[in-house]
């Protein structure tokens, strides 16, 4: 059985190519949106599904998607933004939560290929900040601008990245100013090559629960007709 979201995103993409140029950029204006205020991805395509249907029957009176918007595009745009559930940290946990945790794994195997896989890996007091204190921070701090970001705020900034950004880099501060204070005191040693191990099966967990959370999703809100 395929993972429900990558169905429901590749049937999207399919039924979004019948529509027209402007009704296209319109949807891609709004993917934007969403992905810049809501990590949960499925309720998002089932969003999008919904619009490529509007767009589908509005093309077949003439009209596209992006007169049917016209001057209210703030309203619509937010109107379907506040209609979606919080994110919560599972939805986190299935996209940049995943994404972060197979770019530390590429890291650790890039690392372990200069130094080699059985050498030692010390494990810092700041690691264990940075885990257990700054990276929750980044994730409040995150969620909460996404949140209240509206699409007045939205066509200033053009993309949530560049404050995600202004985020990490403040948090990456603070980290340093921590190092500063109580300093890279090694707590144990392990060799690099059970790091990967660890992490290798972390990234496992995370993909087996990320298809599970997506399958009851479908379950709870099917997006199949």
């Amino acid at each position: 059985m395929k993972n429900q979201y990558e169905q429901l995103k590749k049937e999207n993409t399919l039924r979004a190519e019948c529509l027209s140029e402007k009704s296209r950029d319109e949807l891609a204006r709004l993917d934007a949106y969403l992905k810049a205020t809501t990590w949960n991805v499925y309720e998002a395509q089932l969003t999008k599904k919904e619009v490529i249907g509007m767009a589908l029957s509005l093309e077949k009176d003439g009209k596209t998607l992006e007169d049917e918007i016209g001057q209210s595009r703030d309203e619509f745009y937010d109107g379907i933004k506040n209609n979606l559930s919080l994110s919560t940290f599972m939805n986190y946990l299935c996209t940049d939560g995943y994404v972060v945790s197979l770019i530390v794994l590429g890291f650790m195997l890039l690392q372990s290929a200069a130094g080699g896989f059985f050498s030692q890996q010390q494990i810092t007091v700041h690691s264990i900040v940075w885990l257990f204190f700054v990276y929750p921070i980044f994730y409040f701090v995150d969620k909460f601008l996404r949140r209240r970001m509206t699409y007045k705020k939205f066509k200033k900034t053009g993309t949530q990245d560049l404050l995600g950004f202004s985020i990490f880099a403040a948090v990456f501060i603070i980290w340093l100013i921590i190092i500063l204070r109580v300093g890279t005191v090694p707590l144990f040693s392990i060799q690099n090559v059970w790091l990967i191990a660890i992490f290798t099966a972390i990234c496992a967990a995370i993909y087996i629960i990320k298809y599970r959370y997506y399958a009851r999703l479908a379950d709870e809100k099917p997006w199949k007709d």
